[in-house]
């Protein structure tokens, strides 16, 4: 099988249309990539066509398969037969942006994206608006330094623990535009299916493994003229202190001066790390309408007998997963899912 590649030059407006196979992925608050081969001879194989910055826009033949969308980026080989052209998903493109110079600015997490957002497009269209945003969280305060929005966004999300990403639009005139959306937690939970090693999924070379930082003693602080005025607190976990000895670990929260705001967040930052992060990378074959529900963020049910040290059995996992990146290739026609446990029931 082959993608359906559209090309639309920095205004949007689509310019061209080729077959390629592309071995494309995704990303939950990230970027994925692709990269796709046009001969010679192919009436779209022009400068303009295939300019660095113009975006891309990859369909499968069936709609089981999420839509990719991004840009066009360095580095372009030329090979024997044709070009091979490397292509970033749109949120690499904040890359290529940077925000105001030691600017400091409180709010909450859509209030600092809205900031940037805008920021970007009054600098210059981005082609990309704002979306849904999630508008909870407690208040904080960071400070942008000419650095890449992206990262700025990358920091921010991170710090309030949600999820962010660039969906494409197309509107009435065929134009492409996108839609930045913040999420407290993206994707659905679903009970069926389930995915079972050796029904609905494939054991890749390494499929589960355990991983992340450990830590069961952070002591939070926030802002201040000295040490002494830092408002800071403790939060241990002694359960994962029993299992794996005293490990300590200082974090600081920027613009946090209230107290129970601090204490609040460090106990959201610890119950992250109190316990290895449980990955596991699996490809899920096409059976039924299994490929409908593999959306970034979504969660599902996932059951090993074979690897992972289990409750009841010596090895096997059964438990809650939610999928943090994505990889598919027409030819295989099988989905990679990257997924980390978000609950373990035992085995």
């Amino acid at each position: 099988m082959t993608a359906i590649v559209k090309i639309y030059d920095k205004d949007g407006n689509a310019v061209g249309e080729v077959l390629a196979q592309c071995d494309r992925t995704w990303v939950l608050s990230g970027y994925g990539q692709t990269d796709f081969n046009l001969d010679y001879g192919n009436t779209y194989c022009r400068e303009d066509i295939v300019r660095f910055g113009n975006y891309v826009l990859i369909s499968a033949d069936s709609d089981k398969i999420p839509l990719w969308v991004g840009t066009i980026e360095t580095p372009r080989n030329w090979m024997a037969d044709g070009i091979n052209i490397k292509c970033y998903s749109i949120e690499w493109s904040l890359k290529n942006r940077v925000g105001p110079k030691n600017y400091k600015t409180t709010g909450t997490c859509a209030d600092m994206l809205t900031y940037i957002l805008n920021y970007a497009n009054n600098q210059g269209s981005t082609r990309i608006s704002l979306g849904t945003l999630f508008a909870g969280g407690s208040s904080m305060t960071e400070t942008l330094n000419f650095t890449p929005l992206y990262d700025d966004i990358d920091r921010i999300v991170k710090r309030a623990a949600f999820d962010w990403g660039v969906d494409p639009v197309i509107d009435d005139h065929g134009k492409l535009s996108f839609q930045f959306n913040l999420w407290e937690s993206r994707g659905e939970y679903h009970d069926s299916p389930q995915l079972f090693e050796g029904k609905t999924i494939e054991l890749v070379d390494t499929p589960f493994s355990e991983e992340g930082d450990l830590w069961n003693d952070v002591t939070g602080y926030g802002d201040g003229a000295t040490w002494a005025s830092k408002p800071s607190y403790e939060e241990k976990v002694q359960s994962s202190i029993s299992k794996y000895g005293l490990r300590q670990h200082g974090k600081e929260f920027p613009g946090d001066k209230d107290l129970k705001t601090l204490q609040k967040n460090t106990e959201a930052y610890l119950a992250t790390y109190t316990e290895p992060r449980q990955k596991f990378v699996v490809n899920v074959v096409d059976d039924g309408d299994i490929f409908y529900y593999m959306r970034l963020g979504n969660s599902f049910p996932i059951k090993l007998h074979s690897f992972g040290f289990g409750k009841t059995e010596r090895f096997g996992f059964s438990g809650i997963v939610k999928i943090f990146g994505m990889g598919y290739n027409d030819d295989d026609n099988k989905i990679m899912i990257v997924t980390q446990a978000q609950d373990d029931t035992g085995e």
